[in-house]
Order: structure tokens, then sequence, then C-alpha cells
């Protein structure tokens, strides 16, 4: 009972990181590499975590996404899909979907969850693409994901 009161105590007294949650299809490719990217451009002053809409729980994140970004120097290996669940969702301040069917997904979840698009076309999808498309996708999320900022909920 006392638990849950102090920690919602501690969080608004002395703060807490803002929470990012991206979301995709299989949460093997897309969102696990926006997640490593806004993680890594925000320095650790965010949380950040992903989930699909429809994974395979506890698969790995697919080869060429690993390739992208050890490429910038970030590791993916020991990522684990997920499927994403309204205690997710509503740990975020902020939820980023990849497309607008995924938008729906978590509305249709959690529907008063902040949610908004990655980018206002959609971020397609590179799963089963050769190297050279999980990059491009890497190097559009990275641009899409610069200079984001995400503000924390106030609640208690």
């Amino acid at each position: 009972m006392f638990g849950s009161w102090f920690s919602k105590l501690k969080n608004k007294v002395f703060g807490r990181k803002p929470r990012v949650l991206f979301v995709c299809t299989g949460n093997t490719c897309r969102s696990p590499m926006a997640m490593t990217l806004f993680r890594d451009l925000n320095r650790g002053k965010v949380d950040v975590d992903s989930a699909g809409v429809s994974p395979h729980p506890g698969d790995p994140a697919s080869r060429n996404a690993v390739k992208a970004m050890e490429i910038r120097g970030l590791d993916l290996k020991q990522h684990r899909s997920k499927k994403i669940t309204k205690e997710l969702i509503d740990w975020a301040d902020v939820v980023f979907a990849m497309t607008k069917s995924h938008m729906n997904a978590v509305k249709a979840i959690s529907p008063n969850a902040n949610v908004e698009l990655v980018a206002d076309a959609g971020i397609s999808d590179p799963y089963g693409g050769d190297e050279k498309r999980y990059q491009q996708c890497a190097g559009e999320l990275c641009d899409k994901l610069q200079g984001r900022k995400v503000e924390r909920k106030h609640s208690i």
C-alpha cells in the first residue's frame, strides 16, 4: 500500500526520466532500432522501451537490424521481442508508433494513450529486406527522432 504511494511521491518530488515506448508490428526491426537510437540520441536522459502489436515473444532483433545498429556503434544483440500491453502503454509518457495502424492498435488497448507517429507518412517496414534497406530505415528513424523532446506526465 505505502510502496506505491511512496514511489509516486518520490517521482513527483525528485523527478524521474521521461518514458518513451516505440511500437511496430513484430518488435524485431523498427521499434527496437528506434528504441536504441533514441536512447543514444538522448544520452540516458530518457527511459525507453519497445513492443510489437503482433510479435513472436522472445524473438531476437533481426540480423540486419543488429547490423544497422552495430554500424552506428550501438548494440541490439540482447533485445527480445514482446507484445504491447496496457501496462507498457500506461508506463510511457509518450508512445511513438511506426504507422497509423500501430497507432490505432495502441488506442484500442488504451484510448487515452499519448500516442504519436514517428513520421507523418509512417516508417516502412524493412522486414525481409537486405542490409541496405535496414540502413535506410535506421537513417530515416534517426532523422525523425533527432531533436524530439518528451515531457513527463504529471500525475499522482
